[in-house]
């Protein structure tokens, strides 16, 4: 944990911090919050898959940045097909891009040794990194984008292919090394920018850019939205001023619930787990929930429990988001009869409660 001693205004992390627009309490709060996500298991059985070509994934890339990034559609286009990519399978490799200027397209330099998902990982952050070189570029010639709003850039392109590949089988190898990174970005790069808060002497190294870039990445709801994504892709110097007040949004929205890693079987601690989860979150609706008494919330819960229609949100960290009970309205289409999601989006709730009630069993059916 970094310490509050005050920034030498000559050291290496106060340049670093305006550099990005930041200040030290705000880069503090962040990395009292940046902590890796849990790994996922994998199956014994589960298949290795197979290797991955840089086509494939360039056209994937392609695919869902257009896709995440509609309003840079051509310049996605025109960065995946025909932006040069040096593939370097040494010993010592490691990812790069090279910006030459407004009037040349950046090159991309990335370890490729098996085609697997860290590789194809890498080759998604390189390209993203290009899309917001040339955006920049076209929006404000020849200036630079600082570091860590680079690097966000970078991680949103990482996210937009995981999410493009959700449903398929590669996407669950490109998220299990998407989460394992998270343990050097949210780990050891966080340790590192931590202790140079305590070290005045400190040199800068470009990884304290990471945490800060990789945490925003995932807890800032607005880049969610494509076209502030679009825009903060295209911003240029003018970044640090968009990333801000994101900052700020995240750090006042954080979810307060401890993580539900447990995976039980099926049985009484599964709905003592449940209930005390909906009672936590209906706790944080606070003056926002209607009046009711006690007993009318319990006989809501427990009909959804009795009835395989309760479904509990978790967000990327595992903390619960919401709850809902699913329903059906007067022509039989899924509805959540009652819902609460104080910390995550509404719409979510309501689409998960909708495949919750696709998996319950029928009313009057065997067990």
């Amino acid at each position: 944990m970094p310490t509050s001693l005050p920034v030498p205004p000559d050291s290496a992390l106060a340049l670093w911090l305006a550099a990005n627009g930041l200040d030290a309490d705000l880069v503090r709060a962040v990395l009292a919050t940046a902590v890796p996500l849990a790994q996922p298991g994998r199956a014994a059985d589960e298949p290795e898959p197979a290797p991955l070509s840089p086509a494939l994934v360039r056209r994937w890339c392609a695919e869902a940045f257009g896709a995440a990034w509609p309003a840079l559609s051509e310049t996605v286009r025109r960065t995946c097909a025909d932006v040069a990519v040096v593939l370097d399978d040494g010993p010592g490799a490691r990812p790069q891009i090279h910006d030459h200027g407004p009037d040349a397209a950046p090159t991309i330099k990335v370890p490729w040794r098996r085609g697997d998902a860290r590789d194809a990982l890498a080759l998604a952050h390189e390209l993203a990194h290009a899309v917001q070189i040339i955006a920049s570029h076209a929006r404000t010639p020849g200036a630079a984008m600082p570091p860590v709003a680079r690097e966000v850039c970078a991680f949103l392109g990482e996210r937009a292919l995981l999410a493009h590949l959700r449903d398929r089988s590669e996407g669950c190898a490109l998220r299990t090394a998407h989460v394992a990174e998270d343990g050097v970005y949210l780990g050891e790069d966080a340790a590192t920018l931590g202790a140079a808060f305590a070290d005045p002497q400190a040199g800068y190294d470009y990884r304290w850019n990471y945490p800060v870039a990789r945490w925003l990445a995932r807890r800032a709801r607005e880049l969610s939205d494509p076209g502030e994504a679009a825009a903060l892709l295209s911003s240029g110097p003018d970044a640090p001023a968009r990333l801000r007040p994101l900052i700020h949004a995240a750090l006042a929205a954080q979810n307060p619930l401890p993580p539900v890693l447990a995976r039980d079987e099926p049985g009484p601690l599964v709905a003592y787990r449940q209930i005390g989860v909906a009672a936590a979150l209906e706790t944080a609706r606070g003056e926002e929930s209607e009046p009711e008494t006690v007993e009318a919330f319990y006989e809501a819960l427990l009909d959804g429990l009795r009835e395989s229609r309760l479904a509990i949100g978790l967000d990327e960290e595992a903390r619960p988001f919401g709850w809902a009970v699913a329903g059906r309205d007067g022509e039989g289409r899924p509805q959540a009869a009652r819902l609460a999601a104080p910390f995550g989006d509404p719409a979510a709730m309501e689409a998960l409660a909708a495949r919750r009630l696709e998996a319950a069993p029928a009313a009057g059916s065997a067990p």
